[in-house]
């Protein structure tokens, strides 16, 4: 008999709660009736689920094995707590024109092994729903059909409310699809609207017009194809509900011919040829994909539009590959393709010790994310491989994540059979223990994030490990500045800076952390409900882009602090939905009640228009100062914008109030500049609803 169909059901409550208990996600379940449930006996440990009837209450455990009960011990009142289990509360809200009251799908995962899952009817969503769930970490997922997926990072160590969790409706794109036929403009009727992956999304009507609902993961552009006209890749951009794409007009397909050349084991394989667009996007556009058999010596790809192109050849083994630039214009193109395999020998060392057993990740240099291949070293730190690709590598060479993670480096001239490159490491180290400052005691439980800059300006970002005793230790190979920022909830953040030159040694550096005082800071929109997970920033790096600090509130809009007695924690607030708060944190009167920061709803879009002293387009630096609060770059650089053309900046999801502009030319400007307030006036303007727009000159400063 099944062994939840075998459940002997117990209600002994004089008012018998109704739900479903499930085991091993849904796919056993059985209707129950009370709160104390007997089951059969089981020789493992099982997750379970139990939801009431109308999907507002929720308990999730673990039943241990061999116990015949499950109390779920739900409190008789709303002030009572269960000591096993803590209530998370929450809300659900979807969009109307999606099709919303639906049904809404909880996924809660503890671990990659571990995880409930339940329903909440369509019915019940218009009121608040508690999930009982022990202390621990947790993520938790809400889908609803024709929307967008939420989630919330819940650490329940205490009852949480989670307020009102929103479900964004699915984008859906329009347009209409055309091509010039002689001097008129005629609609393409049948044309292909293709996401990110390939797959097709829609196809175009008789009038060249189509709407669709995009999917998760919502794609960063869409591929539009016609036989015989050009691809055109369009970006996805500051997606809202409803966005019209506009005209998308298609230019007759241009012919890319490839002719090859191989010699050796190249000759006996069918190889991939994938052609990519190149972009200002960290990914490339895939745009097509074919395969040339042994016996083929050409190939070609049609209905290519004018443009900047990477085409990338693969094999059966990852270091059998080769990407090559290829620029198409008006006319057809034929590309002259030579793989000759070749033979790379190489040793890796740091001072006189070779890498044992290590790994070298290889990258085709100056020219994007294509492809990487990994090779390994021998206990002698020697590497060997067979490659395609000739020119320049770059190396990143997997030390170890104690060390400070991974070693960067360029090859000289690769491509004769065989080839040799050696790669030295300096041996140097920055090594330490991080302590507390009042018992000397090593503090192991911290996050140690490590930046790099020499003096030709080339930067590194890592984590580097610390021990439970707080010792750490970076690989110093490089002559620069080591920048070690410590960040913990139980003590002060602080960061050390190391300068190292060519006739340093090793250098011991302890870093002593002090606890300050606790406060907690409370995020939330103007409405009173939560902001979760929003980003909040704080101080400038070294590198004049990033922050010194990362922080993110949690799902209830929490955020705990330490701040010194005296010290005021200027923080910038950046919600995933956008807009903008300017918090600053001080130790005076702290206590237990968090410390309130309002943010306003994202309602303004700021469009600008740069110009130069003719009243030209032109582009630069653009300072924000809002509310008589400086923003520093590394916050103005991830407020939500773009780039529309040179000389037109677009922030959007901006809250109301009065802003100040600058714009600054990008040649010759320091880092400090774009975070300290320019000397020349601003232009001002105030933002509230809809679209402000305002024009900026460029201004370049001196230097000496």
């Amino acid at each position: 008999m099944n062994l939840i169909l075998a459940l002997l059901l117990m209600a002994t409550d004089a008012a018998p709660l109704a739900g479903t208990l499930c085991f091993d996600g849904a796919r056993e379940c059985v209707a129950t009736s009370g709160t104390r449930i007997d089951v059969a006996k089981h020789d493992a440990q099982r997750a379970y689920t139990w939801a009431s009837e109308d999907g507002r209450t929720v308990v999730v455990g673990e039943l241990q094995p061999d116990v015949e009960r499950i109390d779920l011990a739900l409190p008789s009142s709303p002030g009572e707590t269960d000591p096993r289990r803590q209530a998370v509360t929450l809300s659900v809200r979807g969009d109307a024109g999606r099709g919303w009251p639906a049904d809404v799908g909880f996924t809660l995962k503890q671990s990659k092994e571990k995880s409930w899952t339940w329903t909440l009817p369509a019915g019940s969503t218009k009121g608040e729903m508690t999930i009982h769930l022990p202390a621990g970490e947790y993520r938790l997922w809400a889908e609803a059909k024709r929307h967008r997926s939420a989630s919330r990072q819940i650490r329940a160590n205490e009852n949480l409310d989670l307020g009102q969790v929103t479900l964004d409706p699915l984008p859906s794109i329009s347009g209409r699809i055309t091509r010039l036929d002689g001097e008129r403009i005629v609609s393409v009727a049948g044309a292909r609207i293709a996401l990110s992956d390939g797959r097709i999304a829609t196809t175009a009507n008789e009038q060249g017009a189509f709407r669709v609902e995009l999917p998760e993961p919502i794609p960063e552009e869409i591929k539009v194809t016609s036989p015989g006209l050009g691809v055109r890749i369009v970006p996805l951009e500051r997606l809202g509900s409803e966005n019209d794409l506009g005209e998308i007009r298609l230019e007759a397909g241009v012919r890319l011919r490839l002719e090859l050349d191989r010699t050796g084991e190249a000759r006996d394989q069918t190889i991939r040829v994938r052609l990519q667009k190149r972009g200002t996007r960290y990914e490339h556009s895939p745009v097509t994909s074919r395969k040339m058999r042994p016996e083929q010596e050409s190939i070609e790809l049609a209905d290519l539009s004018a443009g900047d192109y990477l085409v990338l050849l693969e094999g059966d083994h990852e270091l059998e590959r080769l990407v090559l630039p290829v620029e198409i214009g008006a006319a057809n193109v034929t590309k002259r393709v030579e793989i000759h395999p070749w033979v790379l020998e190489g040793t890796v060392a740091i001072g006189e010790e070779p890498l044992r057993e290590g790994t070298v990740r290889l990258t085709p240099y100056n020219l994007g994310p294509t492809w990487e291949a990994t090779v390994p070293t021998d206990r002698d730190g020697r590497f060997r491989g067979t490659f395609w690709q000739t020119g320049r590598l770059n190396a990143l060479v997997k030390v170890s994540d104690a060390l400070g993670g991974l070693m960067y480096t360029e090859s000289p001239e690769l491509g004769s059979d065989p080839s040799r490159w050696d790669i030295r490491f300096r041996k140097r180290t920055i090594h330490g223990r991080v302590l507390d400052a009042e018992t000397g005691g090593g503090v192991g439980a911290v996050k140690l994030k490590l930046q790099t800059e020499t003096a030709g300006g080339s930067r590194g970002y890592s984590s580097v490990q610390v021990a439970e005793n707080g010792a750490y230790e970076i690989a110093a190979w490089q002559d620069a500045v080591y920048d070690l920022t410590v960040a913990s909830e139980e003590y002060l953040s602080k960061t050390t800076s190391v300068a190292l030159t060519d006739s340093d040694g090793s250098r011991k550096v302890d870093i002593a952390l002090e606890r300050g005082t606790r406060v907690t800071l409370a995020v939330v929109w103007t409405s009173g409900q939560p902001v979760a997970e929003a980003q909040i920033l704080e101080g400038v790096a070294r590198d004049g882009h990033n922050a010194e600090l990362f922080h993110k509130t949690d799902a209830a809009g929490r955020l705990p602090l330490r701040v010194a007695s005296g010290q005021t924690r200027v923080l910038y607030v950046l919600p995933r939905e956008g807009s903008l708060a300017v918090a600053r944190v001080g130790a005076a009167g702290a206590g237990d009640k968090p410390v309130r920061v309002e943010v306003l709803p994202p309602t303004g879009t700021l469009q600008l228009e740069l110009q130069n002293a003719d009243g030209k387009g032109a582009d630069g630096f653009v300072m924000l100062r809002y509310n008589g609060e400086w923003i520093p770059y590394p916050v103005s650089g991830r407020m939500r914008g773009a780039r529309i053309a040179e000389g037109k900046r677009e922030f959007y999801g901006l809250p109301a109030g009065a802003w100040e502009i600058w714009a600054l030319a990008p040649t010759n400007v320091p880092r400090s500049i774009p975070n300290r307030v320019p000397t020349h006036a601003p232009v001002r303007v105030g933002v509230a609803s809809g679209v402000t727009k305002a024009e900026v000159t460029v201004v370049a400063i001196p230097f000496d």
